[in-house]
């Protein structure tokens, strides 16, 4: 079970520990610097009341969440040199992602490579993660150098991943290797199979246009429509040990109760800003498969997953199905990027992904649990200037 109480750790040179209000002035000094402001898109000017609202919410998003915050002091005087942290804990999937800074007059001294270092350990051996990442912007030449210095291996180039100033940048994402990877002679470095070059700089965010509700998506002989009630006995007899394979979390055998939360649930997925389609034959209406989009509103970014009935597939239905949500996505919502990932086995998926325009990043080790291994993912994504398929 994961501890809810903030560690204590030290190695001598730094020491992580939870915040406390004494330390406001120092964070309120070292978040006014221009990089770490900029870099973590902090309020300007950040103040004092900034300083204490945050600290004073810090170990609750712990005790009460998934994210891990401590102050990194030095050891030897406790003065405080810089943050580290462990968000997004997810004990199901076992994996969690690190954010570091260090304040200018503190760097090149190797603290924050020790705190993340230190954090990391606590992360495998206390909390039993076994995927642990960390992202840097590409021009973030520090916070990459530490990533590497602390063992991590880069993975992908996440295109137009977040907005920096006035403009989006690419990062790359790193992860630190586990014993689950079987490092091997033929291992392959994620990034080497990305199909991409890095840019500083990409357009800036638009204005995300939601809807009161998704709206029916025609075209190509498709029908993108929400679920009915009446799909429940297609959805159940659809849902084969195929689809279970790729699908995360899908139970089997899969029955009228699954199917029947499914419904629910895609009812009402739409006020957390997640579309789900049936993907239906414009004809008849019969149900062919499922699309959906869970868009990261403060980011602008959507995440596509989809699956096709197993009598409906080698007909094109994926690939025109997603053309649909990719046109929706960002000629009406305004999205700056769209995800999409796949288990690399996932042949057919990563066919359809290619065909709709999306490029690969890189390679996502250990990402996923399936069953009782974990697996790579691929990771794509499509901008809105990336030219689509006609």
């Amino acid at each position: 079970m994961t501890s809810r109480r903030l560690p204590h750790l030290s190695d001598g040179v730094v020491g992580l520990r939870p915040w406390k209000i004494d330390d406001a002035a120092a964070l309120m000094v070292c978040c006014r610097e221009p990089d770490i402001a900029g870099w973590f898109n902090l309020p300007s000017p950040y103040s004092f009341g900034h300083a204490i609202t945050w600290i004073g919410g810090a170990e609750a998003t712990w005790r009460d969440g998934h994210d891990a915050h401590l102050a990194v002091d030095e050891a030897t005087t406790g003065r405080v040199v810089g943050a580290v942290g462990l968000r997004g804990v997810d004990t199901a999937e076992a994996q969690g992602h690190f954010t570091y800074w260090v304040g200018a007059a503190h760097r090149r001294r190797g603290f924050a490579r020790r705190a993340v270092s230190l954090l990391a350990m606590w992360a495998r051996d206390d909390l039993g993660l076994e995927r642990l990442e960390a992202a840097a912007a590409f021009g973030n030449a520090g916070g990459r150098g530490v990533a590497e210095a602390a063992g991590f291996r880069p993975e992908a180039l996440y295109r137009s991943y977040r907005q920096v100033g006035g403009q989006r940048t690419d990062y790359i994402l790193y992860a630190l290797p586990m014993p689950s990877w079987e490092m091997g002679p033929d291992w392959e470095d994620g990034m080497r199979e990305a199909e991409v070059e890095p840019q500083n700089e990409r357009p800036p965010t638009a204005e995300v246009v939601l809807p009161a509700e998704p709206p029916v998506l025609e075209g190509a002989g498709l029908r993108l429509r929400p679920y009915r009630a009446g799909d429940l006995d297609t959805l159940v007899a659809s849902i084969d040990e195929e689809t279970v394979r790729w699908l995360g979390h899908v139970p089997w055998p899969y029955g009228e109760e699954a199917g029947r939360g499914f419904l629910e649930f895609a009812a009402g997925s739409w006020l957390t800003h997640q579309a789900h389609f049936a993907i239906a034959d414009a004809e008849n209406d019969a149900l062919l498969g499922g699309l959906n989009i869970d868009i990261d509103l403060p980011h602008a970014i959507g995440e596509v997953g989809y699956r096709v009935n197993a009598d409906a597939r080698g007909r094109g239905v994926a690939t025109a199905a997603l053309g649909l949500a990719v046109a929706w996505a960002f000629d009406a919502l305004r999205l700056s990027r769209l995800d999409l990932g796949a288990d690399t086995r996932n042949a057919a998926s990563l066919r359809v992904a290619a065909k709709s325009g999306f490029r690969r990043e890189g390679t996502l080790h250990g990402l996923v649990r399936r069953g009782d291994e974990r697996s790579d993912d691929a990771i794509c994504s499509l901008l809105p200037t990336d030219p689509r398929p006609r």
